[in-house]
Order: C-alpha cells, then structure tokens, then sequence
C-alpha cells in the first residue's frame, strides 16, 4: 500500500522537482521518471507496465573448422610405390650386370676366335689374345690366353713357346674357348613381376586424394549483445531523466551461429536483413531506456508509450502545466487507500 502524503507535501516535492529538471526537460531526447508521478499515473490507468533490466553480455558461437591432412591411404600407396620402384631398379640392374658378364665372357671367346682365323701376323694379331686376358682377368676367369711381364706374367714363358709353336697354341687356345663357352651360362629373361604391380598401384595413386579433411578445433566468434534481464516489480522506483537507445526486438529462441534467447536486437538489423521475424522475435518491438546523469548506467526495456504514459516529461514538455500537474498528483494520492483496498470500484 502506497503512504499517503498531505497535499503540502506533495506540493513542495512536485515544485522542487519541476523546478530543477525543467531546462532539461526541454530536451526532446531526455525523459523524466519520478516516483510519486509514475506511482499516480499507475493509478489512474490502472496498468503496472512491464518493465525489464537489460544487461551487456557476450554471444560465444563455435564454429566448426576443418584442418588440411595428409591422407594416410595415399602416404601408403606411395611408399609403397617407392619400394617396389627401388626393387625393380636392384632386379633391372642385378639382371643388366648377368647380361654384361656373360656377353663379356662370350667376347673373350670372339677375341681368341678372331685371333685364330686372322691371317695378319702374329705380332699384330695377339693383341686379341692380350685384350682376351684383360677381359679373363677382369671377370675372375682363370684362363691362360695371353701372358708378358705386365698381364699375366707366371705364363709368359709358356706363351713365348706357344709363340713359337703355333700350331700347340692354336690347340692351347681351342681348349680354353671352349671350355669358357661351356661355363658361360646365358640368364634367363629378366621377368619383371614388379612392374605389374607397380602400374596397378600408381593407378590407384592417381585416384586416391593426397589431402583429407579432418574436424579441427572449433573456432570461437564473440559478438557483444544486450540481452534482457529480470523484471522490474516497482516500476515507480526507476527515477531520474533517461533517453531512448534504439528500438529493438526481443528473440524468442536461439538462433544456431546467430542469436541467443532473450537477446536485444535492433530492429533497424532486422529490417536490413529482411529476416523472417515471426519465428525468431517477439511480434511487438520495444525501445531500450539508459538512464543519463546518474552515476552507474542503467537500462531497461519499456514499451513504445512508456514515456508518454508514465513520464513527466514527454516531447520535451512538462506532461502537464504546474498547476494541473500537482492537482492530479493530489487527488489520485487521495484516492489511492481506496483503489488499492477496492480496485473494482475504478
């Protein structure tokens, strides 16, 4: 129940406060708030408004990301890949050096058989029998062919008697050809089991992506809000001059990486972003009050006629002349036990 006050009181209180808000009065974008004056015009339009606390607060929406990975299954592929290729280059060369060793054991055979049929004289023609040793020599072959002090040198007595004897050389040097050619073993085909596997594989490295793409961590975006609060049970509490922030909308709902519950948005956004307001705000919009020349701000969330119906400034202007202004004051003050007490008799 509200305490009643003697018309004298309520004359000097609502004189002094008229007299010292009215130059600010006059400004169109300030309000007054006072609680003897909202407590009457509750009263007389028998409505308490409601009235919430706003609050700065911070949106916090996560956002999944994605990280660029190697892919595994292409890493495998490829070492893969790189192990048979080095295989086959071993076999290939392991193959190629077989090849070699055995068209140089069959050269040695040529170079004595060239020597044999040559008709040039013999100190020319031996050096296919020295070329012949070199090779020998060179492949581990312990064969006789050819000998002087510097190839061959333990039979190069027996080659100066050859020398002279050709006929035991010729026979001599029969004997060894033949028996390196029955030693020298052609190898067989080189079978590249490798390189089939090799061209299956690439083609499946070819179809495999190199890079995957895996959750990485969620990346965190703020946005600063006004949200709102609780309500305001004595709405004639709030006093003091106030101006209108902006006009906002209340969501009704969480919005995924937009919007949370309860948050204050401008309805300027809104009708930028032609959204669809029906299922994310509240139908009516509302404005937003901050308090001014106060220490500590304050906001709060009225409807759009708060301050032409509970102000006593409004438009810049008293919301009534002195005179009428405190006589209202007074009678509903009067009047206000028997409201209160009967409120179905008003």
């Amino acid at each position: 129940m509200m305490k009643n006050l003697n018309s004298k009181e309520l004359f000097v209180s609502m004189l002094f406060l008229a007299c010292s808000l009215f130059s600010s009065a006059q400004n169109i974008s300030v309000y007054g708030l006072d609680r003897a004056f909202t407590k009457n015009r509750i009263l007389r339009l028998k409505n308490n408004p409601d009235v919430y606390n706003v609050y700065a607060t911070q949106n916090v929406f996560e956002n999944a990301t994605t990280v660029k990975k190697a892919s595994q299954k292409y890493k495998n592929l490829k070492s893969h890949i790189e192990t048979l290729e080095s295989k086959e280059i071993e076999i290939k060369k392991s193959n190629d050096a077989k090849l070699e060793k055995y068209d140089n054991v069959n050269s040695i055979v040529e170079k004595i058989n060239t020597f044999l049929t040559s008709q040039k004289p013999f100190e020319v023609k031996k050096r296919w029998l020295k070329q012949a040793q070199e090779l020998a020599d060179g492949l581990d072959i312990n064969e006789n062919i050819y000998g002087d002090q510097n190839i061959n040198p333990s039979f190069k007595s027996r080659f100066r008697v050859y020398s002279i004897e050709k006929v035991e050389l010729k026979i001599h040097l029969k004997k060894v050809a033949s028996r390196i050619k029955q030693g020298n073993i052609k190898p067989e085909l080189f079978h590249n089991t490798v390189t089939p596997e090799l061209e299956s594989l690439r083609s499946k490295l070819k179809k495999t992506k190199p890079y995957i793409y895996v959750n990485g961590p969620a990346k965190k975006r703020l946005s600063n809000v006004l949200a709102l609060g609780s309500k305001i049970e004595k709405v004639y509490d709030i006093i003091g001059e106030f101006k209108i922030i902006d006009e906002f909308y209340i969501t009704k709902k969480d919005v995924k990486d937009k919007f949370k519950k309860n948050q204050l948005i401008e309805k300027s956004y809104i009708d930028s972003q032609n959204l669809n307001t029906s299922d994310i705000v509240d139908t009516n919009s509302i404005f937003v009050i901050e308090s001014i020349n106060q220490n500590g701000s304050k906001k709060y969330t009225v409807g759009k006629k708060f301050f032409k119906n509970y102000g006593y400034t409004f438009d810049g202007k008293f919301r009534y002349q002195v005179k009428d202004f405190l006589s209202d004051a007074v009678t509903l003050n009067q009047k206000n036990t028997l409201y209160t007490t009967h409120p179905s008799n008003y």
